[in-house]
């Protein structure tokens, strides 16, 4: 019972996160690059917990992230299991405790998102991205990690 309690207030968190990143940072800085405010409870999530629970944590993000992205599930599902299997390789050749680790995972999530995202497009979608936005990557990826710092003491 205290599994799913734990597992209902970080989908809660992740909710609110996504809604903070794909409505209220529009209104409020507009156009300018917005951290992916999702990824550091989806990294914290992948580090900490069992093979099972990341699997239904990544199926429960495709579903949050479907009503706030043009994204397909099916591209979204397919990004977020390969970032799954990169922080857990990353986990299993380097690890170490604590908020720097977090922020290094939360980085290369940032910076393999859009890659991939680019990358899985051109091989599976009949109308893929023809315009990379690399400073907005950048910038996103390196605010990404800044959130992360934040989220890891809100995490634990």
């Amino acid at each position: 019972m205290k599994w799913f309690g734990n597992a209902a207030c970080f989908i809660l968190v992740q909710l609110l996160l996504v809604a903070l990143q794909s409505s209220l940072w529009l209104q409020v800085f507009g156009e300018f690059p917005s951290p992916q405010f999702w990824i550091p409870g989806l990294v914290f999530w992948y580090l900490y917990r069992n093979a099972i629970e990341n699997v239904f944590f990544v199926y429960v993000n495709v579903i949050l992230l479907a009503s706030s992205t043009i994204l397909s599930m099916s591209l979204t599902l397919a990004i977020l299991i390969t970032i799954y299997t990169a922080v857990f390789y990353v986990k299993s050749r380097i690890y170490w405790s604590g908020p720097t680790f977090h922020m290094l995972c939360c980085g290369l999530s940032a910076l393999v998102f859009p890659i991939l995202h680019f990358g899985l497009s051109w091989a599976l979608e009949p109308n893929p991205i023809h315009d990379p936005e690399i400073f907005y990557w950048i910038v996103s990826t390196l605010m990404t990690m800044l959130v992360a710092l934040p989220a890891y003491k809100i995490f634990c």
